[in-house]
C-alpha cells in the first residue's frame, strides 16, 4: 500500500530548496511537454526565497505527488494568483489537488485576514469543476478566468 500524502503549507520566508525547485518543475512537465521550458531565474529565485508567494505541497516518500501557490505583490497583497496546480498523473483522481488547493486557500485566507481576492485560469473543465467546489466562480462566464471572492 502507498504512503498516505502528507498537506504541507509552507510557511512564508523559509526558504525553498533549489531541489525541491527542480522537483516542481519536473511535476509540472511530467506529461505536458508544453511546460518543458525551463524557468527564469526570477521565477526560481521568487519561489527559493518563497517570499512574494505561498505554496501548498502533497509528499509522500520524500516525493512532490501534488502542489499548489498563491504568486503575489509583496507590498500589496489584495490580489493573489493561484498557480502552478498540478498533480503527478499517477496520483491523479485521488483529491490530492482538491486537499492542497483548500490546504493553500486557508492560508491565504489566514494570511491576509480575509481581506484580498485570488483569481486563476484554466482552460480545463474539470479543474474548472474542481475550482467551482471551492468557492471560484467564473468571471465574465468564461473557463479561463475564475475568482475566488
Amino acid at each position: 500500500m502507498a504512503e498516505p500524502a502528507e498537506i504541507t503549507v509552507l510557511p512564508l520566508g523559509s526558504p525553498l530548496d533549489p531541489a525541491a525547485i527542480d522537483d516542481l518543475q519536473t511535476l509540472l512537465c511530467t506529461g505536458r511537454p508544453e511546460f518543458a521550458i525551463p524557468w527564469g531565474e526570477d521565477h526560481r529565485q521568487r519561489l527559493a526565497d518563497n517570499t512574494g508567494v505561498l505554496t501548498a505541497v502533497a509528499l509522500a516518500g520524500g516525493a512532490m505527488l501534488s502542489h499548489a501557490c498563491v504568486f503575489f505583490d509583496k507590498q500589496r497583497s489584495e490580489v493573489g494568483l493561484e498557480a502552478h496546480v498540478y498533480t503527478h498523473p499517477d496520483h491523479r483522481r485521488q483529491g490530492l489537488s482538491a486537499e492542497v488547493c483548500a490546504a493553500l486557500l486557508e492560508a491565504w485566507d489566514a494570511f491576509t485576514a480575509g481581506g484580498s481576492r485570488l483569481v486563476l485560469g484554466t482552460g480545463a473543465a474539470l479543474a474548472a469543476k474542481l475550482y467551482g467546489r471551492l468557492g471560484f466562480r467564473p468571471l465574465l462566464g468564461s473557463l479561463d478566468a475564475h475568482a475566488f471572492l
